[in-house]
């Protein structure tokens, strides 16, 4: 037997234990935060796929969902809404270069860091602006 190939009782074991963390992770996160589990699914097995596609089934990986974001997404959603909290994560960046200027953690709102602009809230409205 080759040194890179599993028994089948090995491979079992592995895939049991890896539907454990799949179902875990795409599964169980989605619920506390309001999100429908089916679309978590459909989503990660489509990221997978894709995932696959360009790393042309070299690496074996799942992508599911991160229990690392569930207390801030129950948070922006209590205090913005789903739409809110939606915008919040479609905002978040990291640390990159551009044009040879490092930034540190920043927004996509015209790429600018996010030490940058500030947020006013009023009753009616969320309100970002630059403070420069």
């Amino acid at each position: 037997m080759s040194t890179n190939t599993l028994s089948p009782l090995k491979r079992t074991i592995t895939g049991v234990q890896f539907m454990f963390v799949a179902f875990g992770s795409t599964v169980l996160v989605p619920i506390p935060v309001g999100f429908d589990p089916a679309i978590a699914l459909l989503a990660a097995g489509l990221g997978t796929l894709l995932f696959h596609l360009v790393a042309g089934g070299k690496v074996p990986i799942y992508l599911g969902s991160s229990f690392a974001f569930i207390a801030p997404i129950i948070k922006a959603t209590e205090l913005y809404g789903m739409p809110g909290m939606f915008c919040g994560l479609a905002a978040v960046g990291s640390p990159c270069t551009d044009e040879g200027e490092e930034l540190p953690l920043h927004g996509t709102i015209s790429n600018t860091p996010s030490e940058r602009y500030c947020v006013e809230e009023t009753d009616e409205k969320i309100i970002i602006k630059a403070t420069e």
